[in-house]
């Protein structure tokens, strides 16, 4: 997992409608960039819901919102259209992204072919300010995470 003060790496990944989305779309603005392990999935729609919630309030503090999986465009539009998320979620299926992100899991690991559920707030300059790994949280609390991310949002942007 990258930690805080590293320089987020660049990428470049498609939306659920075929459209580009680079983290130099972002660039002098606050993202919270969120890798989930799988679309539609129950803890993914959990975090997916929680981000959503909190998505008024981010955006009033000037704070964007991006999710990511390995998913295919297809399946990841899917599942925004079903959870009515107001933020985009991109595809890395060649997992190159993930690799930078270090998201990727170790061949022969469980659930291999899923990207680590990790979430990263990057401010204005491109640096990591805040790291957030809900792997090995249970189930019904990966909202909860969410709300700790909101939270270093807000230390960070206070």
């Amino acid at each position: 997992m990258l930690t805080a003060g590293t320089a987020a790496p660049a990428f470049t990944l498609t939306d659920s409608a075929g459209r580009a989305v680079s983290l130099a779309d972002f660039a002098g603005e606050w993202l919270v960039f969120w890798w989930y392990p799988e679309a539609n999935s129950s803890g993914c729609s959990l975090q997916a819901a929680a981000l959503d919630r909190a998505y008024d309030e981010l955006g009033a503090a000037g704070v964007r919102i991006v999710g990511a999986s390995f998913n295919s465009a297809g399946e990841n539009g899917e599942f925004s259209e079903d959870a009515a998320l107001r933020y985009p979620l991109l595809s890395d299926p060649e997992r190159v992204a993930g690799t930078a992100y270090e998201v990727v899991r170790e061949p022969g690991a469980p659930f291999e072919k899923k990207p680590f559920r990790y979430t990263y707030l990057i401010d204005p300059d491109g640096v990591i300010a805040h790291a957030e790994d809900a792997n090995e949280l249970p189930l019904g609390t990966y909202g909860e995470h969410m709300l700790e991310v909101v939270a270093a949002v807000r230390a960070d942007r206070v």
